[in-house]
């Protein structure tokens, strides 16, 4: 913020001698600099080191131009910005690792002084003399409000600076003039790019003081007088050319009038001898007396939609390419009403204002604020989505016209022509890793929302995302550097299932939710009990058919593969029935939308969870070594979580089953039938519905089952469809066993609906432990049309 102030006074000759109270260095002996050293020393403007040395011929880096003309101000009333250690103005200036010149670099960059490259400070890099010169130049026209390069061009001063040409720019090369004019540098030889040592700074600062204390005073004194006509009134006509104040003492002028045509609205402070004018939200104050009555005008009333900062010198015009309204000679934030092409629309005086965007600049690490409507694009500029009018985001930096957004694995691109800066806190948070990464593709483009449902931008159709998590109704992703919420209606997935891997219930579920929200049209989820530790047993449909296959699995605890069966048939299924496409031969959508297939993909979640976690995941370990005998080994474990083994506990003769007599890993069939909630849920949910088969995954033996007492005609068709499947995985039927008894899921549907069902051991043989997930490749390829056979088969009855 500006202030005025009483400058501390830094003689013009530097006669000063060495300050008895001021720090002694050890190096400046003889040091020709010596006098401005010790003069902004004892200001506490430069520093030394902890050796009592000063180090004159060390290089000045950026950051210490900084820290040196930011103390400066800060000592003579310029305030720190509020917000300078929430956003860093500059990118590459910590707010942790140096506090005090995120401060400073706020003060001066605000000001104008320091205004960086692109956003960057690079604050490390060694400060160049022609760069010195911009600074100070702009330094004596901000501070003192002494206009050197104005002076010397009035008085046609034309030094001799023999490599004035080497300078990068005309900016650098009427600085460098500037500086000669001002006997604040005196040699032939400029050497634009050479470095400047911190002696040589700190003399270079020292005569700049003096000269702006020198000729401040130069500056014309403007003594407002009452104005009898305003009195009555609130609008005038503000004569051309006049200047435009930052304060009412009318001693700092930041702007020039150019519209005496204009009516301005205004309002009266000190005595009512000064105006008041906004222009851009911001005020501007003039003498009172040059102003005439004007007609009223109505106020142009607009939301702000974000702020910008103008260049040292800017134009504000009544239209685009239109009449000049206002040339400003400061950096100034202005408040943005609207975007036009290529201007800013502000409030001027009661009327729209227009301010190229060439005169602007934003800062690349405050907020940006989208304005309008504009494309999200990738690095080769091609738009894959859109960004809405409102939306805060954090940059990335830039390059050329564009503002860079890290996000989704990738770099975006967004056009500094939508943006202006953002005044308040980001639309999104900032995206967490995922725990069940998956990829999704846009079906057409698609919203993303806040948390709150506010739409702040689009997806294009066919862009892929990876999607963070899923809740209750929607999915998040991250979307232009933070969390996006989305309709995953919208989207289709690729390849959902990581199935070479042991699958949690917690994954299953997430997967399971997915599927139902990304596909309502040909998808159901339904819970249908649950388990002896109350986790929720899922069954999901896949496909609109009447008639209805029923598939489970997992049954036994540490059968868990065959839980990875079922959920990469749904990933696969669904992904063709989706995208219309065959699986193998089958016509998936015709094929599902005929006969319908229910999967259960966990029905013991509880001992799967104990097989994959251990005894530490269980609520009561000490309960479980007890029923495992004492062993600490329930990789072995078959049975639920209170030792019943489910594939024992249904009525499928039950009665005749001969098992353990008490609560094992395996074989306990219960004291009664369906006496756990498992085997009694999926008992209700059958009972439910009209399913044509039943097919329960087990993982040992590479065999099926198929047959329980069938009567001799339903046998036959049972067997049909065991050979067909045989014939597709190659695993054996088992013979039938006349008056076998097991306790079954499959044999107690055989039993009570007359219906084929299967039981698939989908692996060799491995003994007291889970399947491998080596042997994961050659069961899939073995069971991947099991599904559609079961449904072909169903629908022909």
């Amino acid at each position: 913020m500006k202030r005025l102030f009483a400058v501390i006074v830094c003689t013009a000759m530097l006669s000063v001698s060495k300050p008895a109270a001021a720090q002694t260095f050890t190096d400046l002996e003889g040091n020709g600099h010596a006098e401005a050293i010790y003069t902004l020393a004892e200001q506490g403007i430069v520093t030394g080191y902890e050796d009592q040395t000063y180090r004159p011929d060390q290089a000045v880096t950026r950051n210490n131009v900084v820290k040196l003309l930011g103390r400066f101000m800060v000592k003579n009333d310029y305030t720190i910005p509020e917000d300078a250690e929430m956003y860093p103005r500059f990118e590459d200036v910590s707010l942790t690792n140096d506090k005090e010149l995120a401060r400073l670099a706020a003060v001066v960059q605000e000001e104008g002084i320091f205004v960086g490259s692109e956003g960057f400070l690079d604050s490390t890099n060694l400060m160049e003399r022609q760069h010195m010169a911009v600074v100070l130049v702009r330094a004596l026209k901000t501070i003192y409000n002494v206009d050197v390069i104005s002076a010397y061009k009035e008085a046609q001063f034309t030094p001799t600076i023999h490599d004035l040409g080497k300078a990068g720019d005309i900016e650098k090369q009427e600085a460098i003039i500037a500086l000669r004019y001002a006997n604040i540098t005196v040699v032939d030889y400029y050497e634009p790019r050479q470095h400047v040592t911190r002696a040589q700074f700190a003399t270079f600062l020292a005569r700049m003081m003096a000269y702006g204390e020198q000729h401040r005073n130069d500056v014309e004194t403007i003594q407002p007088t009452y104005n009898e006509a305003l009195a009555q009134i609130s609008t005038a006509y503000i004569p051309e050319r006049t200047k435009l104040y930052s304060s009412s003492n009318l001693k700092q002028y930041t702007a020039l009038w150019r519209q005496p045509q204009q009516a301005m609205p205004f309002t009266l402070v000190e005595n009512d001898t000064v105006a008041v004018v906004t222009i851009g939200k911001e005020k501007y104050y003039v003498d009172a007396a040059l102003l005439q009555p004007a007609p009223v005008v109505v106020p142009y009333e607009a939301p702000t939609v974000g702020t910008v900062r103008t260049k040292p010198y800017y134009r504000i015009y009544d239209k685009p390419d239109g009449s000049l309204l206002m040339e400003g000679v400061t950096v100034t934030k202005l408040s943005v009403i609207a975007i036009s092409g290529d201007y800013y629309v502000v409030e001027a005086g009661g009327k729209q204002g227009y301010i190229r965007m060439n005169d602007t600049t934003l800062s690349s690490r405050l907020p940006y604020k989208v304005a309008i409507e504009t494309p999200y694009l990738n690095t080769a500029l091609k738009r894959v989505g859109a960004l809405s009018p409102g939306f805060i985001f954090e940059g990335n930096g830039t390059t050329g016209n564009y503002v860079k957004i890290s996000s989704n694995g990738g770099t975006y691109h967004v056009a500094k022509q939508a943006l202006v800066e953002g005044t308040t806190p980001l639309s999104l948070q900032h995206a967490a890793q995922p725990r069940y990464p998956a990829q999704i593709v846009a079906q057409h483009d698609a919203a993303v929302m806040t948390s709150g449902g506010a739409k702040i931008g689009a997806i294009a159709k066919g862009q892929s995302y990876t999607l963070l998590q899923v809740t209750n109704t929607t999915g998040l992703v991250e979307f232009a550097g933070g969390i996006g919420y989305i309709n995953l209606q919208d989207f289709m997935h690729t390849n959902q299932i990581a199935p070479k891997k042991n699958i949690s219930y917690e994954e299953m579920t997430h997967h399971l939710k997915l599927f139902s929200l990304m596909y309502p049209e040909f998808t159901e989820l339904v819970t249908f009990g649950a388990s002896v530790e109350g986790r929720p047993l899922y069954a999901l449909r896949v496909g609109n058919g009447r008639k209805e296959v029923l598939m489970d699995a997992s049954i036994h605890a540490r059968e868990h593969m065959t839980t990875n069966v079922l959920l990469e048939m749904i990933d696969q299924y669904s992904y063709a029935y989706a995208n219309v496409q065959s699986f193998n031969g089958y016509d998936v959508q015709k094929l599902l939308d005929s006969t319908s297939i229910w999967f259960v993909p966990m029905m013991n979640p509880d001992g799967v969870t104990l097989v994959q976690g251990g005894l530490a995941s269980a609520k009561n370990a000490a309960a479980i070594q007890r029923i495992n005998g004492g062993s600490t080994n329930v990789a072995r474990w078959k049975a639920n979580i209170r030792g019943v083994d489910l594939n024992r506990n249904f009525d499928g003769g039950w009665v005749q089953k001969e098992t353990t007599v008490a609560p094992s890993f395996k074989n306990f069939k219960g004291y009664r039938v369906f006496s756990e909630p498992e085997a009694l849920a999926l008992q209700s949910f059958v009972k439910q519905r009209a399913f044509k088969s039943y097919i329960s995954w087990h993982s040992s033996g590479q065999i099926i089952y198929w047959s329980h007492n069938q009567n001799a005609t339903n046998a036959k068709r049972d067997r049909a469809l065991a050979q067909r499947i045989s014939n597709v995985t190659g695993y054996s039927l088992v013979p039938p066993n006349r008056g076998c008894c097991s306790g079954a899921s499959t044999d107690w549907f055989i039993q009570y609906y007359a219906l084929p069902a299967i039981t698939m051991e989908i692996a060799p043989y491995a003994g007291e432990s889970v399947v491998p997930l080596s042997r994961w490749d050659d069961v899939w390829k073995r069971n991947k049309t099991v599904g559609l056979i079961a449904a072909t088969e169903a629908n022909g009855r």
